[in-house]
């Protein structure tokens, strides 16, 4: 069992870098949740769980703010579905090529 607070620890990490920094929560969730024992198949999965709530608050946040312009991050945002989509595709047929599941 995975210490759940070990978990929170992870998330506000990721949550804290994806806001300051303006990156992606996974590149900081998957190497810790996996550093904490999580699959990394299952590291994978909650990150990008993870990012989007993060992504989510943080858009608030900065359109209170007036930082955030909605009609030109829909554009981003359109992209980042058609890729999620295709890179789990991806990742999927390459995972089944090699055997894995």
């Amino acid at each position: 069992m995975i210490d759940p607070v070990a978990l929170v620890v992870v998330g506000l990490l990721a949550g804290t870098a994806a806001g300051f920094f303006g990156i992606g929560g996974g590149v900081v969730v998957v190497p810790l949740l996996v550093a904490v024992g999580v699959p990394v198949k299952i590291a994978v999965g909650v990150s990008a769980m993870q990012m989007v709530a993060s992504s989510i608050f943080g858009s608030v946040v900065n359109f209170r703010r007036g930082h955030f312009n909605p009609k030109a991050a829909w554009p981003f945002g359109v992209g980042g579905v058609a890729g999620g989509i295709v890179g789990a595709d991806v990742q999927l047929e390459v995972a089944n090529k090699l055997g894995n599941d």
